[in-house]
């Protein structure tokens, strides 16, 4: 007999559990596993995303904010750039925009990056040396996804407190466990509260050593 564990990464999109006998789902967050539970009424439990961890390093501190993620409207860029803009700090877009639903929304924040003047730099989809490089020389790494959208667990996040740089993001799923408010990055209600955190100049009292020991949770290793 085949015994199976299925590793979920994504939203539930069905009711029910399959038809064995004893489903076993694992979640990447507390928070993915808690909602697969509701969802199915079936114990599920979690395994962090891992990552290989880049080797250690005193990475500087850039000037821009650094969007590393899907450019899909759930994951709320548009949100960054009015964060970005309002705030008048320059942000870079990078993130697959080929194997997405919603071509028009991906042309629309290349426009908007456009229309800023030299404040937004879109990027795209990027290889793993041009990504690596951005992760070095941000000054954070950013992520404010939509309210009504479940973020599973964010190895963007990871990948930036890796390099040593805070983490800023709005309090959506994986991101609150990831996260350390305060130590590590900081865990915002809007992207409003977002702008209160720049312009504060708070992200300046995060230490990059908490944040490359907080990314060492969730080695691979």
């Amino acid at each position: 007999q085949m015994k199976v564990v299925h590793t979920h990464h994504g939203m539930i999109g069905y009711p029910t559990p399959p038809p064995v006998q004893y489903p076993r789902f694992v979640g990447v967050s507390k928070g993915h596993a808690l909602m697969i539970s509701n969802r199915l009424r079936i114990p599920a439990r979690y395994v962090y995303n891992g990552i290989k961890l880049p080797p250690a390093g005193d990475y500087k501190r850039g000037n821009y904010l650094l969007s590393l993620n899907r450019i899909a409207p759930e994951k709320g860029i548009h949100d960054l750039i009015d964060v970005a803009m309002d705030t008048r700090t320059p942000l870079v877009i990078a993130g697959d925009d080929t194997h997405i639903s919603d071509h028009k929304y991906a042309r629309d924040i290349n426009k908007r990056c456009v229309d800023s003047n030299g404040l937004v730099t879109y990027l795209g989809l990027v290889d793993n040396g041009t990504k690596e490089q951005l992760l070095k020389e941000c000054l954070a790494i950013v992520g404010a996804p939509l309210p009504d959208y479940f973020e599973v667990f964010g190895l963007y996040a990871v990948e930036g407190l890796a390099y040593g740089k805070p983490a800023l993001v709005t309090a959506n799923g994986g991101l609150k466990e990831i996260v350390e408010h305060g130590k590590s990055g900081f865990i915002c209600k809007t992207p409003a509260a977002m702008k209160d955190v720049i312009n504060g100049k708070m992200l300046d009292q995060i230490r990059a050593e908490d944040c490359r020991k907080r990314a060492e949770v969730f080695s691979r290793e």
